[in-house]
């Protein structure tokens, strides 16, 4: 009889066992689904922005006709060799260039053309490309 108790105390075991480890690989599982989902999350978000501040800096370089300088001061960045940058900080407020993120370049081209990019400055990624013309005389 002694025997008989002692083989189902070993039968619950092992099945408490096999139901641990189920529950610790999905677990598991869930976790790493979760974890990519933020990290997708946040990428979308910086997508998000990046189109904005890029269709933002456009329509100011069409509403100044063209003119560097005009557009400069208007989107409060520094300006370059034919052209400007901006930078943005994590949450996507203008900052100057030790704090930034992200760094959107309008790169301005002949007959008042001009490319933005909009650039992750932690992989060096590009998050969004524009190119945008004006009839200048802003």
């Amino acid at each position: 009889m002694k025997r008989r108790s002692s083989s189902r105390t070993s039968l619950f075991l092992m099945e408490l066992i096999l139901v641990i480890f189920f529950f610790a690989v999905c677990s598991a599982v869930s976790l790493q689904v979760f974890a990519a989902a933020r990290v997708m999350s946040e990428r979308s978000a910086a997508l998000s922005s990046a189109v904005l501040q890029a269709q933002s800096a456009a329509e100011v370089y069409q509403a100044a006709g063209g003119n560097l300088d005009h557009a400069t001061d208007l989107l409060d960045g520094e300006q370059v060799q034919n052209g400007l940058i901006v930078y943005y900080d994590k949450t996507w407020l203008p900052t100057n260039k030790s704090a930034a993120r992200y760094q959107l370049t309008l790169t301005a081209l002949q007959a008042y053309t001009a490319d933005i990019a909009v650039c992750d400055n932690l992989d060096g990624g590009v998050l969004y490309t524009l190119q945008v013309k004006t009839t200048g005389g802003g």
